[in-house]
């Protein structure tokens, strides 16, 4: 549904650029979708440079009339100075100053992430339909503070649901019943901050997390406008 090719671009005070491009297509049973931005700005004040580069994309096919997949990519490059917290006073009567211990330590927040993923439908009948889908997401994040926290993640996982509606008598009923499962383990390490570089490293830790749902759920319709909904969901993180 994109509209065709598009390109904007926008200027602002501070500095500030944006650059954005997208395009769309339908060739046979394919479609496709890409977008990129890039912005860049000084900010209003000291020490609050950003700029970021974003891709959007996704490519979707239909198999079969009862079969469709899409795949999707997205990506993120993303780098902030931060200018910190200042006390009343400056923040009255001088707002563009940056916060002095932000400065000395070049306090930013920079992430590179990566993700891919895919969903892909089934219709079982004119009423019933499978969905089901991954994901792989990468992350790295490097963080001058007080420390300069720099973490590599990955989280991955996966989905199905099963829906669909039938008649008991003269009234509706429509449900939804399904799983999700994710994942995802990150290597942490602490430095001490000099100057916004990796100093001495001050902790390492491999952390990693898990969270399973499964869950069902029913709309009996007693009238057309009125139904009742029932569910229950079972959930199990570590």
């Amino acid at each position: 549904t994109a509209s065709g090719n598009q390109v904007r671009l926008e200027a602002g005070s501070e500095s500030t650029l944006r650059a954005h491009a997208s395009s769309g297509a339908v060739f046979d049973d394919q479609d496709m979708f890409l977008s990129l931005t890039n912005t860049t700005s000084n900010g209003f004040r000291q020490h609050s440079d950003q700029g970021s580069v974003k891709l959007n994309s996704n490519y979707g096919i239909k198999v079969r009339d009862d079969l469709e997949t899409r795949f999707y990519l997205s990506g993120n490059i993303i780098e902030q100075d931060l200018p910190g917290t200042l006390s009343r006073e400056d923040a009255l009567n001088n707002p563009g100053k940056a916060n002095p211990a932000q400065v000395k330590g070049d306090q930013k927040r920079d992430i590179r992430s990566l993700r891919l993923s895919n969903k892909t439908a089934y219709t079982l009948s004119n009423t019933q339909t499978v969905e089901g889908g991954v994901f792989l997401n990468r992350k790295d994040l490097f963080h001058p503070i007080f420390a300069v926290v720099d973490q590599e993640s990955t989280d991955y996982g996966g989905f199905g649901t099963l829906k669909g509606s039938y008649t008991l008598g003269d009234y509706a009923n429509r449900y939804r019943a399904g799983f999700t499962a994710q994942a995802g383990t990150v290597d942490a390490r602490l430095y001490t901050n000099v100057r916004g570089s990796r100093g001495t490293l001050i902790g390492d830790a491999d952390q990693q997390a898990q969270t399973h749902n499964a869950f069902a759920e029913n709309h009996f319709y007693v009238v057309p406008t009125v139904a009742l909904v029932t569910g229950s969901q079972l959930t199990w993180a570590q």
